[in-house]
């Protein structure tokens, strides 16, 4: 390993000035055969789940004397600094991201409870049915209740959909009428299900993994987690939703968006879980009594942001926000309510933006997904150009 001329400059100053941290660790790139700096690896913020994952932390690591592991400790996020930059050279190429064979099965003895999934929907027979159809033949977790949520149907198979589920005794089936408001429909179904986690999930989603539920659902054996998300694909197998990242092109945005499927990304993060700053409530699990304790969604957000609003409210308590890669749903996104494409919706949107900005400041800004030295051009995960994040040294160009 290469050291940068002031890599331990950066380390001492640091740890000088935080002297609680247990561990520090950098950023790093690699050398080719010719000796020449390559492939930046650009960490997150502390992401246990994810450097545990790919089997590595940083080539530059400062550890306490009371870390007694050589491997990915669990600590506290408060305990731990990321410093941002380029501080040492690993010889060699990158390790290979984890093999997909790393989605080993789960032990279906570890349940945590009924789990209700809730839908909003309005006509779109079609969509909805390919959905329900899906979870009901697909889905292998052994305990799971529907509420669906209609929003003034009038289309005829959309109405004999839900006709048929409300004969299902482990459906339930609400009608709601006025003005379309997201958080309202979700915050109603909410209160009619009896499950100890809830999973919201829009209506033009269709299961592709049958373990999706006890992939996402086992995270809640660990009391730290907090809210789960799922990959979602276009039609295309293309990804559509892999973590929602603050900045990236406008408020929020999708990474990896367009990639392949089977794409292992950025260090490969999406063969394994790892933390996010928000996933879409296009599928999203959280324990009921988290939920509650939340308030649910916020109604004034009705359509925009209110699942991030919801990420943000579990994080500000302590609790980590997860992608779980091995979930896959496909997602033909928007279909039932369209796109933000009127002046009405475009106003309506920048309403909920605003109120975001109010309600968080700076925090919305929090990603421990996402490195600094990144851009926010979609789909991310690289190089900033310009560099975003300024070295805390200044070299004296004479030597």
């Amino acid at each position: 390993m290469v050291l940068h001329e002031a890599a331990l400059w950066t380390l001492a100053e640091a740890i000088s000035t935080s002297p609680g941290l247990l561990l520090t660790y950098t950023d790093h790139d690699h050398l080719d055969k010719a000796g020449l700096p390559t492939d930046p690896w650009f960490l997150p913020g502390w992401n246990p789940e994810l450097f545990s994952g790919i089997g590595c932390l940083s080539a530059l690591v400062a550890r306490h004397p009371d870390v007694k592991t050589r491997g990915i400790p669990d600590l506290d996020p408060q305990d731990v600094l990321h410093l941002p930059f380029l501080l040492a050279s690993r010889p060699g190429p990158p390790p290979d991201p984890p093999p997909t064979s790393s989605h080993r099965s789960l032990d279906h003895s570890s349940v945590v409870g009924r789990v209700s999934v809730l839908i909003p929907t309005r006509d779109q027979g079609r969509l909805l049915g390919v959905c329900l159809s899906s979870i009901r033949r697909l889905t292998t977790y052994p305990d799971v209740e529907l509420v669906v949520i209609d929003h003034e149907t009038t289309e005829d198979r959309a109405r004999q959909v839900l006709d048929d589920l409300a004969n299902d005794p482990a459906a339930v089936v609400l009608e709601h009428r006025g003005p379309f408001n997201f958080a309202t429909l979700l915050n109603r179904a909410a209160e009619a299900a009896s499950g100890d986690i809830l999973v919201l999930l829009n209506n033009d989603t269709e299961v592709v993994s049958p373990e999706w539920l006890d992939y996402m659902c086992h995270h809640f054996n660990r009391p730290e987690v907090g809210i789960v998300g799922a990959l979602l694909l276009f039609g295309n197998d293309t990804i559509q939703h892999a973590g929602v990242h603050p900045g990236l092109g406008g408020l929020m945005g999708h990474g990896h968006k367009h990639l392949l499927s089977d794409d292992p990304g950025h260090l490969g993060r999406l063969r394994v879980p790892h933390r996010v700053a928000a996933v879409t409530g296009a599928c999203l699990a959280i324990r009921a009594e988290d939920w509650r304790a939340f308030g649910g969604l916020d109604e004034e957000l009705a359509v925009a942001y209110n699942d991030v609003d919801l990420c943000l409210k579990a994080r500000e308590s302590g609790l980590a926000v997860l992608l779980e890669p091995r979930a896959v749903l496909r997602h033909h996104e928007s279909i039932s309510r369209g796109y933000d494409d009127d002046p009405v919706r475009r106003a309506r949107l920048q309403t909920e933006v605003d109120r975001m900005k109010r309600r968080w400041g700076d925090r919305l800004n929090a990603d421990p997904a996402y490195n600094p030295n990144l851009s926010f051009s979609e789909p991310g995960f690289t190089p900033a150009s310009p560099p975003r994040c300024a070295p805390p040294w200044r070299l004296d160009p004479s030597g």
